[in-house]
């Protein structure tokens, strides 16, 4: 999925595989958001995500994260997975505050 997002955007992320050795990205919520709008219009899916927080410099996870089930029973996959993306983002950051990552897992629809 990394084809669709720009430099600019991939610069501001953080490559978890020099921390925890994982070849993933994470995001904080704003670009986390600015990428699940960019998924959706070139039609991937989100599977689910990871919430990680950045204690004295380092990434961990926080064990927190979402997924979908049954992706195939639901009309339109892709607007269905951006807004529980999107709500489950949004309705973290509003109860734990903006100082967390977001790990996006996305499939080609």
């Amino acid at each position: 999925m990394l084809d669709i997002v720009p430099n600019d955007l991939i610069e501001k992320g953080l490559w978890l595989n020099d921390y925890l050795g994982v070849k993933e990205w994470a995001w904080s919520k704003e670009n986390a958001l600015k990428i699940l709008h960019l998924a959706e219009q070139h039609r991937y899916i989100i599977l689910g995500g990871d919430v990680l927080r950045i204690k004295e410099g380092i990434p961990e996870y926080t064990f927190d994260n979402w997924y979908i089930n049954d992706i195939v029973q639901i009309n339109d996959p892709v607007e269905f997975s951006t807004e529980y993306a999107r709500n489950y983002i949004n309705t973290y950051c509003n109860r734990n505050g903006n100082g967390f990552m977001y790990v996006l897992v996305c499939q080609k629809a």
